[in-house]
């Protein structure tokens, strides 16, 4: 019933479910799925979300064609809540996390940033920016050493993946901070961080990952400056 209903009405018959439940299990005799089998048919290459045999399809093989589409045409390997080792509610927050995930492939990493407060590491005297989960008792890890390691493991082995990195910035932060975060992102990244044109009207479409190698993008939503809140709707929508 799973395959069928996930599967968008795949022609499944039980004979085939015991198959993938024993192939899955490594047991002859298993009739059940367990949780560990589970997990392992949801995260098989048959179940990814491109057919990898028909990626070039169309292209002749040419990796470069394939890549040199709007950003927006891929799907993205994102992570979610990336900083966590643990649980939501009281996991620790580490920089190891963004280089585990980037080397697993994600491309798409996540960064909830909050101003600085007093427990963050190194005795910092809460003068900086912070990634954290908010009113939770997750530890706290500094922005400036998460856009540090991001910078050394984004494009490094053993993952050797040139193309961009997106990141995904949830801001709580205020004015003060975010003009922090600024100076750090720039900083830190330099070159490697993209930039959108002078005017970005003047852009017909997103860039492409072929032409994105090597960057670092950040997407996020701009939180107003102090006495924007009487700006009408539609202007603040766009």
């Amino acid at each position: 019933s799973f395959l069928r209903e996930q599967g968008g009405g795949a022609p499944v018959t039980e004979d085939f479910a015991v198959a993938e439940i024993r192939r899955l299990s490594e047991d002859p005799q298993a009739t059940v799925l367990t949780v560990k089998s589970l997990g392992l048919m949801l995260d098989e290459g048959r179940n990814s979300v491109y057919d990898p045999t028909r990626l070039l399809e169309g292209c002749g093989g040419d990796l470069a064609r394939y890549m040199s589409h709007p950003l927006a045409d891929y799907y993205i390997n994102s992570s979610h809540n990336t900083y966590l080792s643990g649980d939501q509610l009281q996991g620790d927050s580490t920089v190891e996390a963004y280089t585990a995930a980037l080397q697993r492939g994600a491309r798409c990493v996540e960064l909830d940033c909050w101003d600085g407060a007093q427990g963050v590491p190194e005795g910092n005297d809460g003068s900086e920016p912070i990634i954290t989960h908010g009113h939770t008792l997750c530890t706290k890890i500094l922005f400036r050493d998460v856009i540090r390691t991001i910078k050394n493991t984004a494009f490094a082995p053993p993952a050797n993946n040139p193309y961009p990195v997106i990141l995904s910035i949830e801001m709580h932060c205020s004015l003060r901070f975010q003009q922090k975060m600024a100076r750090i992102v720039e900083g830190e990244l330099g070159d490697s961080l993209y930039r959108l044109p002078e005017d970005p009207d003047t852009l017909q479409d997103l860039p492409s990952p072929e032409e994105l190698k090597h960057k670092i993008l950040l997407k996020g939503k701009r939180v107003d400056k102090p006495g924007d809140e009487d700006e009408d709707e539609d202007e603040d929508e766009d």
